[in-house]
């Protein structure tokens, strides 16, 4: 299951690629966030 760092709030691409750089595909030991 990949999860996406940005989610989106409404079902169009603002900018559509064939890959989304922005999907997280192999799951990390740590990740970190913040503002």
């Amino acid at each position: 299951r990949n999860r996406h760092l940005a989610p989106t709030h409404a079902s169009a691409q603002f900018f559509p690629s064939e890959e989304d750089d922005l999907v997280i595909k192999k799951i990390p030991d740590i990740f970190v966030s913040g503002h």
